[in-house]
């Protein structure tokens, strides 16, 4: 048996060690605080633990990210007695506002005084959530526009479809765009796609999904619709405010806008969508360039 001031000290030789910082919190409403180590502090930013408890008000809840807030409660749930232990991954907050990704790997205890507690300990995961999230992004993003490439707009419009209740979609064709790159070089190509993207992002919500499905032909999935009119007026502009690009920086291309796409709220696959929004779009073009059409499905 040793005594408590040997463990003590192999305790403080143990958390400076350790790759992350050790924190814990009493099993209460909004998780009072009752230790943080030093390593603790450092990562989110504080020299003092005191100015630690105090920006939290004393509560570990208010340094989890709200989002998070939930995914914790259900997690702690899960522990009815001593020794029981749990892993998750969750945002913590720094000083300042900013965030890091933590590992946490916690278990519940009973504290010094007797009551319920939770000592876990945390390591910085940011670098590695940022890698992934840049690899997936990647993967689902086209590289020259930055909106979905046609890969990352079919998973997403594939999920949405089945949990909206009423959608439209629509493909967006550059009309004349071989030549704008023929006569204006494929760098103002690249420019005019960026250009249309752009405005694209801007004009609809970020629960809606841009993407690119090659070439000079995107699609726009708008969930949730509950005034179609409102997009075709949308769209509309897009058309406008293209036609005026064009004939600023490329007029003898005489590229426009043609738009065609459906709305309705049965779901469909992806390839359907395309399929029928394609039919839509092929009439636009065979008929007069430069037109919205929306059809309902």
């Amino acid at each position: 048996m040793i005594n408590w001031e040997t463990q003590h000290e192999l305790m403080e030789i143990i958390s400076q060690i350790m790759p992350g910082g050790i924190i814990g919190g009493y099993v209460e409403k909004d998780f009072p605080l009752y230790v943080a180590n030093d390593r603790l502090l450092q990562m989110v930013g504080y020299e003092r633990y005191q100015a630690f408890e105090a920006d939290i008000h004393g509560y570990i809840i208010n340094c989890i990210h709200p989002e998070d807030r939930e995914l914790i409660s259900r997690a702690l749930q899960h522990l009815p007695a001593p020794g029981d232990q749990y892993e998750i991954e969750y945002r913590m907050r720094k000083q300042g506002g900013t965030y890091l990704w933590v590992h946490d790997i916690g278990r519940r205890t009973v504290s010094s005084d007797g009551r319920d507690a939770i000592i876990s300990v945390l390591v910085d995961i940011s670098q590695q959530i940022n890698t992934q999230t840049h690899l997936l992004q990647e993967a689902s993003n086209d590289p020259l526009t930055g909106v979905y490439n046609r890969k990352g707009g079919k998973e997403r419009i594939t999920h949405a479809v089945q949990t909206t209740s009423d959608y439209v979609f629509f493909m967006v064709d550059l009309d004349n765009f071989k030549q704008v790159n023929d006569i204006y070089g494929h760098e103002q190509g690249d420019r005019v796609l960026c250009y249309i993207a752009e405005q694209m992002m801007e004009s609809f919500r970020k629960s809606d999904t841009v993407c690119r499905l090659g070439g000079d032909e995107f699609a726009v999935f708008v969930a949730d619709c509950q005034d179609v009119a409102a997009i075709e007026r949308k769209v509309t502009a897009l058309i406008q405010a293209y036609g005026e690009m064009t004939w600023s920086q490329c007029p003898a291309a005489q590229s426009s806008l043609s738009v065609g796409g459906v709305y309705g709220h049965t779901p469909r696959t992806f390839a359907e969508l395309y399929q029928l929004a394609d039919q839509v779009l092929y009439e636009i073009k065979k008929s007069q360039k430069g037109q919205l059409k929306l059809r309902e499905i």
